[in-house]
């Protein structure tokens, strides 16, 4: 749990010695550390937050150099580069008895990209198409330049309603690996 110590009420520094205790910051260790840069994070927090207090959330992706402010359970898109994740909690009350509680977070990194994508028209365990080249920012928009063969047959072949032959349901998929066309 996270608060503004009011036991003490007294602190030395910018307010001036002898000030009652109203603005804290708490920052974690790294809390992850990965291989490429962290694009994107999402920090999910638990607060109490009685009137008079207030809690700003910021994340960090390059070990604390810059801190960007976030908004609990969004998805953040980060501006600076870095691979070692840390959040802040920036506490604060106008009370000198009243103090915010973080009482859980969790920080989730986002997967910023995939790479040995394929694509499998039909669900039937043959790719059509095999991306083996990681997608990013700077190899996409992809564009698929080959025939569009397989997916039309597939989808006419497989996707018409016997009820209506004419109206064809079907559907695009989409996991962290591979894309997929199936019927409804």
């Amino acid at each position: 749990m996270i608060y503004l110590n009011k036991s003490v009420n007294l602190i030395s520094g910018v307010e001036g010695t002898g000030s009652a205790i109203h603005t804290g910051n708490f920052t974690t260790h790294i809390i992850n550390t990965t291989a490429t840069n962290v694009i994107r994070a999402t920090l999910t927090t638990v607060t109490f937050e009685p009137a008079g207090t207030d809690v700003i959330l910021y994340l960090s992706n390059d070990d604390g150099t810059t801190f960007e402010e976030v908004t609990s359970g969004g998805s953040h898109l980060f501006q600076s580069t870095g691979n070692k994740i840390r959040a802040k909690f920036e506490l604060s009350s106008t009370s000198d008895i009243t103090t915010p509680l973080v009482m859980d977070y969790t920080v989730e990194v986002v997967s910023s990209s995939m790479d040995g994508l394929e694509i499998d028209i039909g669900d039937d365990n043959s790719p059509e198409m095999v991306l083996d080249f990681i997608l990013n920012s700077t190899t996409t928009p992809l564009l698929y330049n080959s025939t569009d063969d397989p997916l039309n047959f597939f989808i006419f072949n497989f996707c018409k309603i016997l009820s209506n032959p004419n109206f064809i349901y079907f559907w695009f998929w989409w996991d962290f690996t591979n894309i997929g066309v199936a019927c409804v």
